[in-house]
């Protein structure tokens, strides 16, 4: 397993749809690849929270294609085997170590590597850290 620290952006956006293919395509568009993302909507507003490869050129391509809302905060991504209870161990590894996560999301395929993004606040460097050890 490894863990680093990376940007996480978050774009508030119209719920409607194909706001979603926008965001992605958007950055997709400046030759940033997507790391990870997800997305919710809440009324007639929502939110794509995704991890590039480069924030600070996804962040521009966003902000050129017209989104005027973008965040940003650190987030821990780890590449992890994908396996059954793979999820729970990353989680009670970092309970293990006292940390509270804000919040966290994982993907797989069931065969070879999964990601998992796992937010925690000014703590993000120091729980990469701890992850990475062991």
């Amino acid at each position: 397993m490894s863990f680093e620290v990376c940007e996480e952006l978050h774009v508030r956006v119209k719920n409607e749809a194909g706001t979603l293919a926008g965001v992605l395509a958007a950055v997709a568009g400046s030759g940033v690849a997507v790391r990870a993302f997800y997305a919710w909507g809440e009324g007639e507003r929502g939110t794509v929270a995704l991890v590039p490869t480069d924030a600070r050129k996804a962040k521009a391509a966003l902000k050129k294609a017209g989104y005027a809302e973008v965040s940003s905060a650190k987030v821990v991504l780890g590449s992890l085997r994908d396996k059954t209870g793979m999820g729970a161990e990353v989680a009670g590894r970092a309970a293990a170590r006292g940390y509270n996560l804000d919040y966290a999301y994982a993907t797989g395929t069931g065969k070879g590597t999964g990601a998992v993004v796992l937010a925690a606040g000014k703590l993000a460097g120091r729980l990469a850290r701890a992850l990475s050890k062991g």
